[in-house]
C-alpha cells in the first residue's frame, strides 16, 4: 500500500493529471501512468495519490530551488517506505527531464541533484525498473520533457493508451482488436519486474490464460506481433541503457520474448491455430492428464497415511510434483485443488479409463494395497 505524510501530498483527482491545460505533455503523463501499472504494480485506486505526491515534490522544488541546500531536510518527513520513495523520486526526476541531472533541468538542476543523489542511494548496488525508466531519453534528447511544459509540434507523437513505448516504435498490428494490443502486447512486452523462475512461469501461465479468452483467429497473430513488438522495445531500450548486458529489463524482455517464441514454435509444429491446450510448463503426453495425476497421487498419499491433512497442502505437493499451474494466483483456484476435492468424478466412463490407466503403474511398483483399492473401485463400476 502506498503511504505518505499527507502534508507532502495533494488531493487532486486523476483527471487533473490528464488535463492538457494542466500538463501539456500528455505523452509523458501517459507513459508514466502506464509504468505505474505495468512495472510498479501500484493499484488503480492508489495511482492518483502517487501522482499527487510526485507533483507536490515537483512544485516544492520549483518554489524552493533557490535554496537547494535546505531541500534535503524534508526527506525524513515523507514517512514513506524505501520502495515507494525510490519510485516517487524517480518520477520527480523524470518529470524534469530525467537523470543524470544536467542543463536540460535549467534553474532547477541544483535542487534536483539532491533528489538524484537520494534516489540512487536508496538502492545503490541494485538495478531497478525506476533507474531504467527515469533516465534522460537519449533517443530524443531535444524533446522538452518537463511534464508541465508544452512540446514543439514536430516532436509530438500519437499517444498509445497503456504503453510506454508504442508512440516511439513503428509497428503495424493489422486487424488486431485494441483490447488485445493493450493487454497481450503492451501489457506483456514492456516494463515488468520478473526476478526468478517462478515469476517467469507465472508470466507464461497468465499469458496463455489470456490467449484462451480471445478468438482463435487472433491467437497466432497476437504471439507473432508480441514477439515483434518486444524485439523493437528491447532494441529501443538498449540504445539508451547505460547498463546494457547487465540490465534486468533487458534480461526480462529477452526471456519473455523467448517464452513467446517457444509457444509459437510449438503451435506451428502442431499445425494448430489454437495453442490453448498447451500446458503452461511443458508439452507432455495427452494421456498424462491432470485428473490422472491427481488421482494417482491421492492414492499414494492415502497409502502413506496422509489423511487428516488440509487439501491445500496436498494440492501444493501435487503442483510441485507435476509442475503444472505454477502461475496460478491462488492454489484454491487451480484445477488441482478442485479435483482433489472430488477425485472420483460423476463421469463413470472417464473415471474407469483413468483408473485403468494409473493401475499399470502401481502394478509395476508392486503396491498391492493400492491395487486392491483400484480393483475394488473398478469392480463397482463393472
Amino acid at each position: 500500500m502506498f503511504k505518505i505524510n499527507p502534508d507532502f501530498c495533494y488531493d487532486n483527482p486523476l483527471s487533473f493529471y490528464f488535463d492538457a491545460s494542466n500538463f501539456p505533455n500528455q505523452e509523458l503523463m501517459n507513459e508514466c501512468y502506464s509504468f505505474l501499472e505495468s512495472a510498479l504494480y501500484i493499484n488503480e485506486l492508489e495511482r492518483p495519490k502517487f501522482l499527487n505526491a510526485v507533483w507536490f515534490q515537483c512544485e516544492l522544488i520549483m518554489n524552493s530551488h533557490s535554496f537547494p541546500d535546505t531541500f534535503s531536510i524534508y526527506f525524513d518527513k515523507l514517512q514513506m517506505d524505501i520502495r515507494h520513495q525510490h519510485s516517487m523520486l524517480g518520477f520527480v526526476l523524470k518529470w524534469f527531464g530525467g537523470y543524470p541531472c544536467g542543463s536540460h533541468m535549467g534553474k532547477y538542476e541544483a535542487a534536483l541533484k539532491i533528489v538524484e543523489e537520494k534516489f540512487l542511494s536508496l538502492y545503490p548496488n541494485e538495478s531497478t525498473p525506476e533507474k531504467d525508466f527515469c533516465l534522460i531519453d537519449q533517443n530524443h534528447p531535444h524533446d522538452i520533457m518537463h511534464v508541465s511544459a508544452g512540446q514543439p509540434a514536430d516532436t509530438i507523437r500519437p499517444i498509445q493508451k497503456g504503453s510506454s513505448f508504442a508512440h516511439r516504435i513503428a509497428i503495424n498490428f493489422g486487424d488486431l482488436p485494441k483490447f488485445i494490443i493493450q493487454k497481450a502486447i503492451y501489457g506483456r512486452f514492456e516494463y515488468s519486474r520478473l526476478l526468478d523462475i517462478e515469476s517467469y512461469s507465472k508470466w507464461r501461465y497468465e499469458y496463455m490464460e489470456f490467449l484462451k479468452t480471445i478468438p482463435k483467429q487472433y491467437r497466432l497473430t497476437t504471439i507473432k506481433k508480441g514477439i515483434e513488438y518486444g524485439g523493437k522495445v528491447l532494441k529501443y531500450h538498449q540504445a539508451s541503457c547505460r547498463n546494457s548486458g547487465l540490465c534486468p529489463l533487458e534480461e526480462s524482455l529477452t526471456r519473455r520474448i523467448s517464452i513467446a517464441e517457444d509457444l509459437l514454435e510449438k503451435s506451428l509444429l502442431s499445425n494448430e491455430d489454437d495453442i490453448s491446450e498447451q500446458q503452461s510448463s511443458s508439452i507432455t503426453s495427452k494421456e498424462f492428464t491432470l485428473a490422472r495425476q491427481v488421482l494417482a497421487t491421492n492414492y499414494l498419499l492415502d497409502y502413506a497415511g496422509v489423511k487428516n491433512v488440509d487439501i491445500t497442502a496436498k494440492a501444493k505437493f501435487i503442483q510441485f510434483l507435476t509442475g503444472k499451474q505454477l502461475g496460478a494466483k491462488s492454489i484454491h483456484n487451480t484445477e488441482i485443488y478442485k479435483k482433489l476435492r472430488n477425485p472420483f468424478p460423476a463421469n463413470e466412463a472417464a473415471l474407469t479409463k483413468d483408473l485403468q490407466f494409473i493401475r499399470k503403474y502401481f502394478e509395476e511398483l508392486g503396491l498391492t494395497p493400492i491395487l486392491a483399492k483400484i480393483n475394488k473401485e473398478l469392480g463397482s463400476k463393472e
